[in-house]
């Protein structure tokens, strides 16, 4: 390796560690290699070199093939669900996600390493600009509100997006639909929706086209509205299956208080099959005094299922 790869996947290493990145000595270990490839600067306060490092790695994570990018989550501690303070006890979780033993995920991890080096002192538009760029675009934020004490359901979504190329002029969206009568959805803010070739009905691919093209970094912010006919059409869950990279998910199901379901549960990392099994548990949860049930997740597996899910009898 080269000397700059040599010193960066030495740092990685050391910052695999105890803590990872909640280490309490993060901040000398990003005085170096790991700093310039987070662009840590000298006057960042120590909570913004964290957020730094954290952002970097977890954006070069999500570009490699997923037992790797499960093996560097779990390395560095990089969302809550690797969150244990001793990087074995991590190992040993990130084995049990992948059917692996501990012996393969620690080389998983150094494999892991490696590419993130590789991918962090690549020239712009050349790393990320593999599987990102083609792509062209993630979600920064996807906030979702669906109401379920009006006359029939509705559903709002809130979505942030970032350019990962210039040029993005347009953005391809699948929806789920309850079903084949669905009202067409809406959007309320942000750009013109088109239709795309889809390879299911029930699963249309819209195309939002913007007033502007975002360069490489560059932010947007689209609203839609989606309608059910009816309430016995609405099915009983709620989920974000994301395709791409997802940052955050934030989930609000307001039920009419006056019925809530005989239980609610939180989803998390579920297969789409699972959501369609009447045997799935999920981890419950109450709503509100108003009939509000809240969820939110970081960093979305890419095909797994997020949300809530409820049954009334």
């Amino acid at each position: 390796m080269t000397e700059p790869l040599d010193r960066l996947v030495g740092d990685l290493k050391a910052l695999r560690k105890g803590r990872g990145i909640h280490a309490p000595n993060l901040v000398r270990l990003a005085s170096g290699a790991l700093g310039q490839a987070c662009a840590v600067l000298a006057e960042d306060e120590p909570a913004r070199v964290r957020a730094k490092v954290r952002d970097r790695l977890r954006g070069l994570a999500s570009l490699l093939q997923e037992d790797l990018r499960v093996a560097a989550f779990a390395a560095f501690a990089l969302d809550e669900d690797f969150n244990q303070a001793l990087y074995t006890d991590r190992l040993h979780l990130a084995g049990t996600r992948l059917k692996r033993d501990v012996r393969t995920v620690r080389r998983r991890v150094d494999e892991a390493i490696d590419r993130i080096a590789e991918l962090a002192l690549t020239p712009a538009g050349e790393s990320e600009g593999s599987e990102a760029a083609r792509i062209g675009w993630h979600t920064v934020s996807l906030r979702t509100l669906v109401v379920l004490d009006g006359p029939a359901p509705e559903v709002f979504e809130f979505r942030r997006i970032a350019a990962d190329r210039d040029g993005l002029g347009e953005v391809d969206i699948a929806i789920t639909k309850a079903n084949d009568t669905e009202p067409p959805t809406q959007i309320l803010h942000g750009g013109t929706l088109v239709h795309l070739p889809s390879e299911s009905p029930r699963r249309p691919r819209l195309g939002l086209r913007m007033s502007e093209r975002l360069d490489r970094g560059d932010e947007h912010e689209f609203v839609l509205r989606r309608r059910v006919s009816s309430h016995e059409l609405m099915r009983p869950y709620f989920a974000c299956t994301p395709e791409n990279r997802c940052d955050h998910f934030d989930l609000r199901v307001r039920f009419d208080r006056g019925r809530l379901p005989r239980r609610v549960a939180r989803i998390s990392r579920a297969m789409q099959d699972d959501l369609l099994d009447p045997g799935y548990q999920g981890e419950p949860i109450q709503p509100d005094s108003v009939g509000d049930a809240h969820v939110s997740f970081d960093n979305l597996t890419l095909n797994r299922a997020y949300g809530l899910g409820w049954w009334w009898t």
